[in-house]
């Protein structure tokens, strides 16, 4: 099977193209016919597109304060504080700062805030089992595993056996599929009472 040869690229045939695709076979002839090929035009409408410089530090305190309103409201109307555990594995530098600041923002948020912090030695199945109990705990309503992980663990098990609901990153299989369905993934819902159907 040929592959395709985009304008202004050449092969040892000296053939150039300009403004369309050939299907080029292995010995470099040209075969059969062209495909068309050039610019992008929307289907409908037209698209227009100017550069906009965004206060990302302002839009995050917009963000953060939207946040603490909503988590205040939601304990007040119904009891509701949300949880969130962060583990981490190992003591890489970045990894805890990155970590620190992620605590200190949620509780700057009004949640509920847990981090555990284990050694870079600790085996799989303990890992799983951390996770396991956080997947049981009511108080608890995210989880977050801190990458990367010490060679010796395995990523995918270990993102996997979060609960999809409890998924923070939204690595889980199921949350992963539903996000590219154009769903909701499930760690968006289940700490309102009315996504809890």
């Amino acid at each position: 099977m040929g592959d395709l040869l985009r304008p202004g690229r050449r092969r040892r045939s000296g053939v150039t193209t300009s403004g369309r695709l050939f299907r080029v076979s292995p010995s470099s002839n040209i075969t059969a016919k062209a495909l068309p090929y050039g610019p992008f035009f929307p289907t409908h409408g037209t698209i227009s597109m100017s550069a906009k410089r965004i206060d990302g530090k302002a839009k995050a305190e917009q963000l953060a304060e939207s946040i603490t309103e909503q988590t205040a409201a939601l304990l007040a109307d119904h009891g509701i504080k949300p949880g969130l555990a962060v583990v981490i594995i190992g003591e890489d530098p970045a990894s805890q700062v990155y970590v620190r600041n992620k605590k200190r923002r949620a509780e700057a948020c009004g949640f509920h805030s847990v981090q555990h912090t284990i050694a870079e030695d600790t085996s799989q199945d303990d890992v799983l089992e951390l996770i396991e109990t956080l997947n049981n705990d009511d108080a608890i309503h995210g989880i977050l595993v801190q990458l990367p992980l010490p060679g010796h663990l395995d990523e995918q098990t270990i993102t996997q056996a979060i609960s999809p609901s409890k998924d923070v990153d939204g690595f889980h299989f199921v949350n992963i599929g539903k996000l590219t369905a154009g769903l909701r993934p499930l760690h968006a819902r289940g700490l309102h009472p009315d996504d809890r159907r």
